[in-house]
């Protein structure tokens, strides 16, 4: 833990005790979840510093914007660190109507599809500082939000809606998508798993394990399809088909006729008694003959 310019950066590990002896006078209802944009990846991997870019970032919502401070109370980096800005008792400059109340977390990149792919080590700061921060200030996974379920207005989408909300911010592949959708599927359970205490497996493996889980249900799904359609197989009545006539199919028909004409099928009284498969069988007899005559030159 390192504290320079007013801000103080530290390792995931270290949040939930630096957090746990602030005292935050302000009522807490809301996490929200941010992406800078720029700087991204590109811009970190050439100046890899997480208070040269919190200084930066600072400086442009005060000088730029005109705002009274920097607009997050925290910016998580991509190699994990996260670092303090704007005070806890102090409301964000994050979402328009939505800042009342809430945290403002800004994640260091570009998470919009085409963008940044996002490290595990800022994957895992993200999931332990929302989890910490919901623990310390006793709020559920539903007190998170993204800027994208928000009007540029201020009004409450619930959900990114295309042409209506404010920006894509997070951005449209973070954690898989912007939509509610996509963070009740990946990146809530992942904060449930931390603060139900994940068992001592790392998001990562978490994720390991989910997805061997899922492969082993699409198994299974799949082996209940196949039970499924033997079954129909099973119980379906074969069909039987003793004249050439229109319950024949017509491709068939030809060939059982030429097999009877050369005495390569002799019915009975009941008929000819041929199913599916004797009909295939038929026609590749007659193909079989076919070559082999025009082989040797002879003329059926």
């Amino acid at each position: 833990m390192q504290t320079k310019n007013g801000f103080t950066a530290m390792s995931a590990a270290e949040f939930g005790g630096w957090l746990a002896k602030q005292n935050v006078t302000r009522s807490i209802k809301r996490i929200q979840l941010h992406h800078t944009y720029q700087p991204d990846y590109s811009s970190w991997n050439g100046h890899p510093d997480a208070f040269y870019w919190q200084n930066s970032m600072k400086s442009y919502h005060v000088n730029s914007n005109g705002w009274a401070d920097i607009a997050q109370q925290f910016t998580i980096c991509l190699d994990g660190t996260i670092i303090t800005g704007r005070s806890l008792n102090s409301a964000p400059a994050g979402i328009y109507g939505a800042n009342t109340g809430a945290i403002c977390i800004e994640n260091l990149g570009n998470f919009d599809r085409g963008g940044d792919s996002m490290t595990t080590a800022q994957k895992e700061a993200i999931v332990s500082a929302v989890g910490e921060l919901l623990k310390r200030f006793n709020l559920g996974t539903d007190a998170v939000t993204y800027h994208a379920w928000w009007t540029a207005d201020g009004g409450s989408l619930g959900d990114y809606v295309a042409g209506r909300s404010a920006k894509t911010c997070p951005g449209t592949a973070f954690f898989g998508g912007n939509t509610r959708a996509a963070y009740e599927a990946n990146l809530k359970p992942l904060i449930e798993n931390y603060m139900n205490g994940n068992g001592g497996l790392t998001v990562t493996q978490y994720e390991e394990l989910k997805g061997l889980i899922e492969s082993k249900d699409n198994i299974i799904n799949k082996m209940g399809q196949q039970i499924v359609a033997l079954q129909t197989a099973i119980n379906t009545p074969k069909m039987i088909y003793n004249y050439i006539d229109e319950n024949m199919p017509e491709w068939a028909r030809e060939s059982v006729q030429w097999c009877v004409d050369n005495g390569i099928i002799v019915g009975t009284g009941d008929g000819l008694g041929l199913d599916d498969k004797d009909l295939r069988i038929c026609a590749m007899i007659r193909r079989a003959v076919n070559l082999i005559c025009k082989l040797i030159n002879v003329k059926l």
